[in-house]
């Protein structure tokens, strides 16, 4: 994660968004959230950084859909 620039995470992935992993993500510049909610992202950590989170709703519509 140190090299990272922008990470892509969803609610269903097991690698929440948590304080540690933001901690070691030093480079990191945007956090993409796929799917609805913030709940797997340390939304208080990311703040507290300065990082860029956009939610990308509607981004697994056709796989729910499936």
């Amino acid at each position: 994660m140190p090299d990272l620039h922008v990470l892509i995470s969803t609610p269903f992935h097991p690698a929440y968004v948590t304080t540690e992993r933001i901690k070691k993500a030093k480079n990191l510049q945007l956090l993409l959230a796929g799917g609805i909610g913030s709940d797997h992202v340390d939304l208080k950590a990311v703040a507290a950084t300065g990082l860029t989170v956009a939610q990308i709703t509607g981004s697994n519509t056709v796989s729910v859909a499936d």
